[in-house]
């Protein structure tokens, strides 16, 4: 799809949506209960925070420029957000014949990466740890 106005379309409707995304997450607070966000399926189901809660609060918190905000909700959405990011960028800008570097992750990386999402899991749900008073919240 290098070629015609699929590309314009494409780009187009890509950047629409992530403006509107980070608009909507940018008015609307995810830390307010009576929000429209559905709760977490693991929460629901389990009590358990998995790796991902508190990934829309971090991201509200990003986009309205508070780092530490983001920390402090889920640390793992403050390294994924970016990642995602870069990811789209490089996608959009393949459609336009411009290539930006891959990400190159070493090998031990696809065994490394789900043993510290799962650790994660573990540490963020066992009181008194670092980031159990974190999670409050479900989304």
């Amino acid at each position: 799809m290098r070629r015609g106005p699929g590309r314009w379309i494409v780009t187009g409707a890509t950047a629409a949506m992530c403006a509107g995304l980070a608009g909507y997450l940018y008015l609307v607070d995810p830390n307010n209960p009576a929000s429209a966000y559905p709760q977490c399926p693991m929460k629901a189901l389990t009590g358990l925070d998995c790796p991902g809660c508190g990934g829309l609060r971090a991201t509200h918190s990003l986009v309205h420029g508070d780092i530490v905000g983001a920390l402090h909700h889920n640390v793992v959405a403050f390294v994924i957000i970016p990642v995602i990011a870069y990811m789209i960028v490089r996608w959009v800008f393949g459609l336009w014949g411009r290539e930006l570097p891959a990400m190159r992750l070493p090998r031990w990386s696809g065994w490394a990466i789900p043993v510290a999402m799962i650790v994660f899991s573990i540490v963020r749900n066992i009181p008194n740890t670092p980031f159990y008073a974190l999670n409050s919240g479900s989304f």
